[in-house]
Formats: structure tokens, sequence, C-alpha cells
């Protein structure tokens, strides 16, 4: 089987788990559409499960695939963040750890307060899952130390401003995303050394149930607009994506999507997160 071969194994399964939206869900169903086992990679990476349930998924696509590559990139990929997280808890001297929680307030505006400073990076994981909601820490690297201003001031004066990582964890402590300068060296271009396209940037074209003048949710924010892009500009997007003289990636896999309310915001969408409503 090549790489690009279509993967019908559990392929309703892997629809309903990962394709969010109703819509587009109906659509690949009635065409029987398959995906391959990168594009299944790919979907998964920018699923919004943490990253225990993102390897998990990733495995089973690389104990299983017959493409060597992808197999590969998913091993590198689970490899470097398990020795990124290592790397950030227990690599602590020299290093500051502030723990931040999140808030959302009833009208859905989200908070984030400041909750204590650490000199390691288990006491702020175990305060944070403690806490019953989600939560970041960030680690920062002590610049010198100054003992001539108390407290918080004296902190906020020793520390570069700008943290080394972030560590985002949902309510129950399981990592859900991080932003490092430390570790995260791997390469992030659209293609890799050996000229293959990586899972995490590849633009994935799939049936787009959805046109102009549409009104939809975003499953994932609650954002609601109106579709902006035609089904045509969609097909000529997804042709670009294949044509060899552009290059595209998933960022670029999205519908413009209008405020409902003003025409000054807009939202670039993956189709597969998007829901009627109208």
């Amino acid at each position: 089987m090549s790489d690009m071969k279509k993967n019908c194994n559990d392929n309703d399964g892997f629809i309903e788990s990962f394709i969010k939206s109703p819509q587009v869900k109906q659509l690949l169903r009635k065409r029987e559409y398959c995906f391959t086992d990168f594009q299944k990679a790919a979907i998964i990476y920018h699923s919004n499960v943490n990253l225990p349930q993102m390897h998990h998924s990733l495995r089973v696509i690389a104990d299983n695939t017959c493409d060597e590559e992808l197999k590969a990139q998913i091993t590198e990929l689970i490899d470097q963040d398990t020795k990124s997280y290592d790397r950030f808890v227990h690599d602590s001297k020299g290093y500051i750890y502030k723990l931040i929680a999140k808030e959302e307030e009833s009208d859905g505006e989200t908070f984030w307060f400041d909750i204590g400073y650490y000199d390691n990076g288990t006491e702020p994981k175990q305060a944070g899952t403690g806490s019953g909601g989600a939560f970041r820490i960030e680690k920062y690297l002590i610049a010198h130390v100054d003992d001539k201003h108390p407290g918080k001031e004296r902190l906020n004066r020793n520390i570069y401003h700008s943290p080394v990582d972030v560590w985002y964890f949902d309510e129950d402590g399981m990592a859900e995303k991080y932003h490092t300068i430390e570790t995260r060296q791997r390469c992030t271009d659209d293609m890799k050394p050996n000229g293959r396209e990586s899972f995490e940037n590849a633009f994935i074209a799939v049936p787009n149930p959805f046109d102009e003048g549409d009104v939809v949710r975003d499953i994932n924010t609650g954002f609601e607009g109106v579709v902006v892009t035609s089904r045509d500009e969609w097909r000529n997007l997804c042709d670009m994506a294949t044509d060899g003289r552009h290059t595209l990636d998933w960022n670029d896999a999205c519908i413009v999507v209008n405020d409902i309310e003003t025409d000054f915001r807009h939202e670039h969408v993956n189709p597969i997160y998007l829901e009627l409503i109208n």
C-alpha cells in the first residue's frame, strides 16, 4: 500500500471521533469517503484533545500503517513531546515557575490570574490540578539575584520577561499543548528535510458542504457567522494545494466566516469544525 492510499479501516469510528461537523460527517458517509493514514494523523494532531489522547490515537496509526515515513514522523513527534515535558519539569535549576489559573465568566469571557511562584516543576502541576479548573504553567529563566527589593517586585526584577516554556493543562491536569524555545527544535516547515511533507502542517482537503451565505457556528469556539467562501472557491483552493505549484498548509485549509453581527470581524475555520445553525 502506498503512503497516499485510502485506509478505510475503522473509517466510521475515525469520522465520529474527529470530524466534529455534523454536515461534513453526513457528506463523508454519503460519499463513502476514506481518509489516508497521513490525513488521519494530520486531523488528529489538530484536534481538540489533550496530548495523551492525541499520542494514543497517533500510536494506533503508527502501529498499523504501511507508510514508514509517517510512522517515523509520529515516533519523532511523540518522542519530542515526551522529552520536552520531562525537561520542563525536571530541569528546574536556574528557573522559576509561575502557575496561572483559567476562569470563565458567565458571559463567556475568559480570564487568567496568577496563583503563585515555584522553584520546581512538580508543585505547580499539583496545585493546578487541585484547583478544579484549567491552568497553565510558565517557566522563566532567572536573570540575576537581587535582594534589594521585597517579594513579588524582587521576583519580577530577577527573571527574563518572556517564558522559555508554557504548558497548558485541562481541569484534570492533562497536558493540552505547549510552547517552548528550549527543546522544540523539530522541523516545522511544510516540507521535511528529505522532501516529504510533514503531517503536522499538511493541507487536508475534505468535502465541504458549506456555501456562501450559510449561517454557521464554530463548534470549538462558539463563534457564529456567515460563510463568505463559496464551494467553487473551496474547490479551487483544494486544487491549488495539489497542483505542485503552490505551497499550502493546514492553516490555509479554511473557509472565511464573517461575524453574524458585524463585518469588521471574521474567522478562518476548517469546515470540519463548523455546523449549520439556520
